[in-house]
């Protein structure tokens, strides 16, 4: 939600609720997947089994749920993927070594743009914002007038 007065820009509804439209459950936007390799220092990326779709970033913005392992139960934005070999990447360190064969549900990634809402959803129709709408940039914008 936006505060009053305030009009979204970009799009302010939460991933797969409701007014949004988009299904999680549809395929390509969750994969469930074991760690194939780890880096213990930081504790921010390791590899996956298999690939992560066909395209670079496609989970970036989503959620990373450990599902066993010393992490289990915690949840940790997406700050990039990659899709073959599968690499996940997180924002923050994770608090607990990663290790081999624990196993992770991956979430699908928005940007809260009419771009990707459009492109990688095919959902434009249900959009949250309002991108026509200047910026309060544009809004104290004063022209040049020595021209």
């Amino acid at each position: 939600t936006t505060e009053p007065g305030n009009i979204p820009v970009a799009g302010d509804l939460a991933m797969f609720e409701s007014r949004c439209g988009v299904n999680l459950n549809a395929a390509g936007n969750k994969v469930v997947t074991t760690v194939s390799a780890t880096i213990h220092n930081p504790r921010t990326s390791f590899d996956v089994v298999g690939s992560l779709g066909s395209v670079n970033n496609w989970f970036r913005f989503g959620v990373l749920f450990f599902t066993s392992g010393a992490n289990v139960g915690l949840k940790f934005d997406i700050g990039s993927s990659v899709a073959s070999p599968g690499k996940v990447t997180t924002y923050v360190d994770i608090p607990f070594n990663v290790e081999i064969d624990d196993e992770v549900v991956l979430t699908v990634g928005c940007d809260k743009t009419l771009a990707t809402c459009n492109t990688k959803f095919s959902n434009k129709v249900n959009f949250g914002g309002f991108p026509d709408i200047p910026g309060t940039d544009r809004a104290v914008f004063i022209p040049d007038n020595k021209l």
